[in-house]
Protein backbone atom coordinates (compact mmCIF):
# COMPACT_ATOMS: atom_id res chain seq x y z
CA UNK A 1 0.00 0.00 0.00
CA UNK A 2 1.61 3.16 -1.71
CA UNK A 3 1.48 6.16 1.32
CA UNK A 4 1.70 9.54 -0.46
CA UNK A 5 0.58 12.38 1.76
CA UNK A 6 0.09 10.18 5.10
CA UNK A 7 2.63 8.21 7.33
CA UNK A 8 2.95 4.30 7.51
CA UNK A 9 3.42 5.35 11.36
CA UNK A 10 1.86 7.53 13.69
CA UNK A 11 3.05 9.28 17.02
CA UNK A 12 1.22 7.82 20.19
CA UNK A 13 1.48 9.53 23.47
CA UNK A 14 2.39 6.39 26.27
CA UNK A 15 0.25 8.30 28.48
CA UNK A 16 -3.03 8.59 26.39
CA UNK A 17 -4.75 6.62 28.28
CA UNK A 18 -4.13 9.19 31.40
CA UNK A 19 -5.11 12.34 29.46
CA UNK A 20 -7.33 13.98 31.09
CA UNK A 21 -10.32 13.82 28.26
CA UNK A 22 -9.79 10.15 28.41
CA UNK A 23 -9.72 9.76 31.97
CA UNK A 24 -13.26 11.51 31.48
CA UNK A 25 -14.19 8.95 29.16
CA UNK A 26 -13.26 6.36 31.43
CA UNK A 27 -15.30 8.18 34.62
CA UNK A 28 -18.59 8.73 32.33
CA UNK A 29 -19.05 6.05 29.83
CA UNK A 30 -18.67 2.25 31.08
CA UNK A 31 -18.27 0.99 27.26
CA UNK A 32 -15.32 3.58 27.21
CA UNK A 33 -12.85 0.88 25.65
CA UNK A 34 -15.11 0.77 22.65
CA UNK A 35 -14.63 4.79 22.14
CA UNK A 36 -11.14 4.87 23.24
CA UNK A 37 -10.94 1.88 20.34
CA UNK A 38 -12.81 4.46 18.12
CA UNK A 39 -11.18 7.25 18.63
CA UNK A 40 -7.58 5.44 18.16
CA UNK A 41 -8.72 3.92 15.02
CA UNK A 42 -9.43 7.74 13.59
CA UNK A 43 -6.21 8.93 14.68
CA UNK A 44 -4.51 5.79 12.90
CA UNK A 45 -6.61 6.45 9.76
CA UNK A 46 -5.78 10.04 9.79
CA UNK A 47 -2.07 9.33 10.13
CA UNK A 48 -2.35 7.36 7.17
CA UNK A 49 -4.40 9.66 4.91
CA UNK A 50 -2.01 12.53 5.88
CA UNK A 51 -5.39 14.57 6.68
CA UNK A 52 -8.56 14.85 9.97
CA UNK A 53 -10.95 12.48 8.87
CA UNK A 54 -14.19 12.43 10.06
CA UNK A 55 -15.29 9.85 12.41
CA UNK A 56 -18.63 8.70 10.45
CA UNK A 57 -16.47 7.99 7.43
CA UNK A 58 -14.66 4.78 9.17
CA UNK A 59 -16.46 1.81 9.22
CA UNK A 60 -14.67 -0.54 11.67
CA UNK A 61 -17.08 -3.87 12.91
CA UNK A 62 -17.21 -3.60 16.77
CA UNK A 63 -16.54 0.52 16.70
CA UNK A 64 -18.81 2.43 18.06
CA UNK A 65 -21.40 4.42 15.03
CA UNK A 66 -22.14 7.48 17.73
CA UNK A 67 -18.68 9.70 18.51
CA UNK A 68 -20.95 11.75 20.94
CA UNK A 69 -19.09 10.75 24.24
CA UNK A 70 -15.86 11.49 22.15
CA UNK A 71 -17.17 15.20 21.32
CA UNK A 72 -18.97 15.41 25.16
CA UNK A 73 -15.13 15.06 26.76
CA UNK A 74 -13.40 16.81 24.08
CA UNK A 75 -10.90 14.10 22.30
CA UNK A 76 -12.83 15.16 19.16
CA UNK A 77 -14.12 18.19 17.72
CA UNK A 78 -18.10 19.19 16.76
CA UNK A 79 -16.83 18.38 13.18
CA UNK A 80 -16.24 14.66 14.57
CA UNK A 81 -12.23 15.57 13.68
CA UNK A 82 -9.42 15.56 16.02
CA UNK A 83 -9.08 19.21 16.96
CA UNK A 84 -7.13 20.81 14.30
CA UNK A 85 -5.17 22.43 17.32
CA UNK A 86 -4.11 19.09 18.65
CA UNK A 87 -3.88 17.61 14.45
CA UNK A 88 -0.68 20.31 14.27
CA UNK A 89 0.62 19.66 17.23
CA UNK A 90 1.23 15.94 16.49
CA UNK A 91 0.98 15.51 12.96
CA UNK A 92 2.37 18.83 11.45
CA UNK A 93 5.33 18.28 13.86
CA UNK A 94 5.89 14.72 11.92
CA UNK A 95 5.63 16.29 8.46
CA UNK A 96 8.58 19.11 9.79
CA UNK A 97 10.61 15.98 10.67
CA UNK A 98 9.89 14.40 7.66
CA UNK A 99 10.87 17.25 5.65
CA UNK A 100 14.33 17.88 7.96
CA UNK A 101 14.78 14.36 7.20
CA UNK A 102 14.87 14.93 3.63
CA UNK A 103 16.72 18.15 3.09
CA UNK A 104 19.89 16.21 5.56
CA UNK A 105 19.12 13.34 3.45
CA UNK A 106 19.39 15.24 0.01
CA UNK A 107 22.90 17.56 1.50
CA UNK A 108 24.16 14.53 1.88
CA UNK A 109 23.71 13.03 -1.19
CA UNK A 110 24.87 16.60 -2.72
CA UNK A 111 27.88 16.69 -0.12
CA UNK A 112 27.41 19.50 1.11
CA UNK A 113 26.80 20.50 4.82
CA UNK A 114 26.28 23.05 7.22
CA UNK A 115 30.22 23.79 7.07
CA UNK A 116 30.46 24.27 3.44
CA UNK A 117 28.37 26.96 3.55
CA UNK A 118 30.42 29.29 6.44
CA UNK A 119 32.65 31.27 5.86
CA UNK A 120 35.92 30.51 6.78
CA UNK A 121 38.63 32.92 7.87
Amino acid sequence: MAVTDGFRTADMDTMALYDDKVLLLRERYEDWPAYFAGYVALVLESWRIGRRMVYGSIHWNGLPSDCEPLVTVGLLDDSHRVPESVWLSWYGAAVTRRQSGRERQQRYRTGSSFSDRVPRP
